[in-house]
C-alpha cells in the first residue's frame, strides 16, 4: 500500500478518535506506532503516529467546539440554521446551525414562519441535545438569506421529477436529487435488510454510473474518448453540487478526475493513491469522518479494490467469459458486504445476509436505471420525450422495489446485532486483516489474524456476557400505538400493534415484520384498548408471531376490530388474561403492575379510552409508564391514589399527546425524563398538542416524536443513564434520583 494511503488511514483514524472523544485509545495507538518506529528504527511508523496525534489533536478541538456550540443554542434557545429541507408550520424539518468554527445538526419543530431548502434561518424555540444533534421545538423561524442558485433549481427538479414519476417520484427524487424525505419506513426496512439501502442515497455508485453513462453517450456521438471523459468530470462535478455535495460523491468524482487525469499525463497510479485521494475530504471538513455514508464509502471502495486483487489471483482465466464476469462480481460482492459488515452493524445495529445476492441482481437494474433518470430530467423541457423514457424507467424502478422486498423476505435475511465498542474493535480489525489477505502475496498470516478476531468478536458475549438490559421500542406505526418491551432474555411484552384500513394493516406490514427481525416470541400481548389505531393490526401479529398471553380489559361492548382480536387468540390457542388493578406479572426479571381500569371504569367509560390500560413496567428500579389513551378523569384518579409512586422515567405520552391527556396532576406526580409519543405525520387531528408539549418542555422532560425521530429504541440497563436511539443518532440520558416501592408481583 503506498504511503499516501497509509498517511491517509493514520490522520482519518486520529480525526475519528478525536471527535469522537476516544482521546486515551488515540494517543495509545500514537505512542505505539512511534515505538514500534524507534524500536526498528525506521521513519515511516513514527511518521504515522505523529500524523494520527495530528488527527486526534484536531478532532478534538472541532469536537469540543461543536459542544459548545450545541450547548450554547440549548441555553439561549436560538440558533442560525441553514436547512436542507422546506420548512413550514407544524413540520418538521432538518437542517446545519451555522457559527463561529463550528456545524451542528440540527432538527426543527416550527410553529411559526416558513422557508425552503436552502435558505439560512434565525431559529428560536426549545432546543434540547440528542448526542451531537440538537431538536428545536416550539421553533419560530426568520429568514436571513434565501437559497442559492443550485438549491432553487434542485426545488424545482423535485417538481419536474413529481410530475414524471407519480407514485414512484420518492425512489426517483432519492437516486436523482438526494431527497429520501418521502421513502416509506416500510421500504427503507425492505432496502435494509435486503442489503440495497445503499442505493437509496446518492454515492459513489451513482457518481461512477452516471460518469460512464456520459462517456458512452459522448462517444456514440463521435467524441473521441478523451474529451468525452473530460466533459464526463465536468458532468459529474455539477451533478455532485446539484444533489448537496454528499461525501460518497465527492470521493467518487475526485476518484474519477485523478483517474482521467493520470491517462492525461500518462501517469499510472495506484488505486489505494486514488482512495485516499478521493477520501481526503476530511482534511478540509474533518466532520466528515463521522458520517455512516462516508464510512460505507471508503470501506465499500476498499473492498472492491482488494476483490479486484483477489480475483487476479484466483485460477478464473479457465472458466469461459460469462462465467469468469460472474465469478468477479460475485467476489466484488462478497468482498465489499464483508468489510463494510462492521460498519452497517456499529451503526444500524442489523447486518444483512442477503447483500451479495440482493446486489447482483438490484445492481444491473440501478445501472440502467440511474441514467434514464437523469436523461429524463435534462428533457424535461421536451415533456412528450421526458415522459416516455420516465415510463420506461418505471418498470426498473419497480424492478427495483421488488428486489428490495423479496430479499427482505428471505428467511435469515439479516440479522440483529448489538456490537460493544470492544466488538466492534474486533470487527474491524478482522475486516481489515481480511483487506489485507485479499491484496497481499502471502495471505495465510492475515487470514489467521481474522479468523481469530471474528471468533473472538462472536464468542464474547458469551465468555463474558453483557450486563442484562431492556428495551422499550416504540415502532413507527404512523397515527396509531405499538410498544415493544423487549426483556433481558429477549423475548416481547407487546402493548398495541398499529392500525388497519381498507387494504393497508400495519400489524402485517410493519409490526410483525419489525418483531420477527429482531428476533424472539411474544411472551404477553397487551392490549390497551378497542380503538382500531391501536389494535387493527393485533390478528395480523397474533397469526404471524408466536404469542404465549394475550392481556386485556375485557370489554363487554368492545368493537369488530376487537372481537376479531379475540377470535385470533383462541384460534391460535393463546391464552387470554384479564387486566385489573393489582394483577402483575414478572416475565424474564421485568415487573409489569396493571394500575387500570376496574370493571367500573369499563362499565361507566363514556369512551373506550377512559377504560385504557395503563402499566407500570420496572426493570432494575427503572420504571416505563404505558397509558394508552387514558384521559384527564384517569389520570387524576392514578395521581390521587398513587402519588409519589407513580414516578417513571419513561412516560408513553397518552393519547397521542392530546389536550385529553397529560394533564398536569398526572405529569407532576410521574416527573418523567424521557416523554414517547407516537404520532403520525401532519395527522388531521392536529395531535401533538402544542400545551402539552409545552408542559413537558417546563418539567424537564425530553421529548421524542415518532413522526419525527421515526422508531424509537430505548435500553435500560439499570444504570444512572438511559440510552437512546433513533433513526439517525443516539446518545445517553441521565436520570432523576428518585425513590420508588416495589409493587407486588407473580413469576412468570
Amino acid at each position: 500500500m503506498p504511503l499516501v494511503s497509509l498517511a491517509y488511514v493514520a490522520v482519518a483514524a486520529g480525526l475519528l478518535l478525536g471527535t469522537g472523544g476516544a482521546l486515551i485509545p488515540g494517543v495509545l495507538a500514537a505512542v505505539a506506532s512511534g515505538a514500534a518506529g524507534v524500536h526498528r528504527r525506521s521513519v515511516v511508523p513514527v511518521a504515522l503516529g505523529a500524523l494520527c496525534l495530528a488527527g486526534l489533536v484536531t478532532g478534538a478541538s472541532v469536537g469540543r467546539a461543536d459542544a459548545r456550540c450545541a450547548k450554547a443554542i440549548e441555553a439561549g434557545g436560538v440558533a442560525t440554521v441553514r436547512l436542507r429541507e422546506d420548512a413550514s408550520p407544524r413540520a418538521s424539518a432538518r437542517g446545519f446551525a451555522m457559527g463561529p468554527g463550528c456545524r451542528v445538526a440540527v432538527r426543527l419543530r416550527v410553529v411559526d414562519g416558513a422557508a425552503p431548502a436552502g435558505a439560512t434561518v434565525r431559529a428560536r424555540g426549545q432546543a434540547r441535545r440528542e448526542g451531537a444533534r440538537v431538536a428545536m421545538s416550539e421553533a419560530r423561524i426568520g429568514m436571513l438569506r434565501d437559497p442559492g442558485l443550485l438549491a432553487r433549481w434542485r426545488t424545482r427538479a423535485g417538481g419536474v421529477i413529481d410530475t414524471l414519476y407519480r407514485d414512484q417520484a420518492p425512489l426517483a427524487r432519492a437516486l436523482l436529487i438526494a431527497d429520501e424525505r418521502d421513502i416509506s419506513p416500510e421500504v427503507r426496512r425492505e432496502f435494509s435488510d435486503s442489503g440495497i439501502i445503499h442505493m437509496l442515497s446518492v454515492s459513489g455508485l451513482h457518481v461512477a454510473v452516471l460518469a460512464e453513462s456520459v462517456v458512452l453517450l459522448l462517444m456514440m456521438g463521435g467524441m473521441p474518448t478523451r474529451r468525452a471523459e473530460s466533459v464526463a468530470t465536468a458532468v459529474i462535478a455539477l451533478f455532485v453540487l446539484f444533489v448537496g455535495a454528499p461525501s460518497p460523491a465527492i470521493r467518487s468524482a475526485a476518484m474519477y478526475a485523478a483517474v482521467v487525469a493520470s491517462k492525461r499525463l500518462q501517469r499510472p497510479t495506484s488505486p489505494w493513491a486514488l482512495l485516499a485521494l478521493g477520501g481526503a475530504l476530511p482534511l478540509i471538513e474533518p466532520r466528515v469522518v463521522n458520517e455512516i455514508g462516508y464510512h460505507l464509502s471508503i470501506g465499500g471502495m476498499a473492498g472492491l479494490i482488494a476483490s479486484g486483487r483477489l480475483a487476479r489471483r484466483l485460477p478464473l482465466d479457465r472458466l469461459p467469459a460469462w462465467s469468469r464476469r460472474l465469478s468477479k462480481e460475485v467476489i466484488a460482492t462478497l468482498v465489499a458486504s464483508a468489510v463494510t459488515a462492521p460498519i452497517v452493524a456499529w451503526h444500524f445495529g442489523r447486518v444483512s445476509l442477503a447483500a451479495p445476492l440482493t446486489n447482483l441482481a438490484a445492481a444491473p437494474l440501478f445501472g440502467l436505471a440511474q441514467p434514464a433518470l437523469f436523461l429524463s430530467l435534462v428533457l424535461a423541457p421536451f415533456r412528450p420525450a421526458a415522459q416516455l423514457l420516465a415510463d420506461g424507467t418505471h418498470v426498473l424502478l419497480a424492478a427495483i422495489v421488488r428486489v428490495g422486498k423479496y430479499g427482505a423476505a428471505i428467511p435469515a435475511s439479516a440479522i440483529d446485532v448489538q456490537p460493544t465498542f470492544l466488538t466492534a474493535c474486533l470487527l474491524a480489525g478482522a475486516s481489515a486483516s481480511f483487506l489485507a489477505a485479499c491484496v497481499s502475496r502471502y495471505w495465510g498470516r492475515p487470514v489467521m489474524l481474522s479468523v481469530g478476531a471474528l471468533g473472538v468478536a462472536l464468542w464474547w458475549p458469551v465468555l463474558r456476557p453483557a450486563a442484562g438490559r431492556m428495551e422499550v421500542h416504540m415502532i413507527d406505526v404512523g397515527q396509531g400505538d405499538a410498544i415493544a418491551l423487549r426483556t433481558p432474555r429477549w423475548r416481547w411484552v407487546l402493548v398495541d400493534a398499529g392500525d388497519q384500513w381498507r387494504d393497508t394493516d400495519l400489524g402485517e406490514r410493519v409490526v410483525a415484520p419489525y418483531l420477527r427481525r429482531h428476533g424472539g416470541s411474544v411472551a404477553a400481548f397487551i392490549l390497551s384498548h378497542p380503538h382500531a389505531d391501536h389494535i387493527g393490526g393485533a390478528a395480523s401479529v397474533l397469526e404471524r408471531v408466536p404469542v404465549s398471553m394475550v392481556v386485556d380489559g375485557g370489554y363487554a361492548q368492545g368493537s369488530t376490530v376487537y372481537e376479531g382480536v379475540l377470535s385470533a387468540a383462541r384460534e391460535h390457542g393463546v391464552a387470554w388474561r384479564r387486566a385489573r388493578p393489582g394483577t402483575a406479572f414478572d416475565i424474564d426479571g421485568v415487573s409489569f403492575s396493571v394500575l387500570s381500569p376496574d370493571s367500573a371504569d369499563i362499565a361507566n367509560a363514556p369512551d373506550a379510552n377512559a377504560a385504557s390500560v395503563v402499566v407500570m413496567a420496572e426493570y432494575r428500579g427503572v420504571r416505563v409508564l404505558l397509558t394508552g389513551d387514558a384521559e384527564r378523569d384517569v389520570e387524576a384518579r392514578l395521581a390521587r391514589e398513587f402519588g409519589g409512586s407513580l414516578r417513571a422515567d419513561v412516560l408513553k405520552v397518552g393519547h397521542h399527546g392530546s389536550a385529553t391527556s397529560s394533564s398536569a396532576p398526572l405529569l407532576d406526580a410521574v416527573e418523567p425524563r424521557l416523554a414517547l409519543v407516537s404520532v403520525g405525520t401532519g395527522n388531521r387531528y392536529g395531535h401533538p398538542s402544542p400545551d402539552v408539549m409545552a408542559a413537558l418542555a417546563r418539567r424537564g422532560a425530553q421529548v421524542l416524536r415518532t413522526d419525527d425521530a421515526g422508531t424509537i429504541v430505548v435500553t435500560i440497563d439499570g444504570s444512572d443513564v438511559l440510552q437512546v436511539a433513533t433513526d439517525e443518532s443516539r446518545w445517553t440520558l441521565r436520570r432523576r434520583g428518585v425513590s420508588r416501592a416495589q409493587p407486588g408481583r407473580e413469576s412468570r
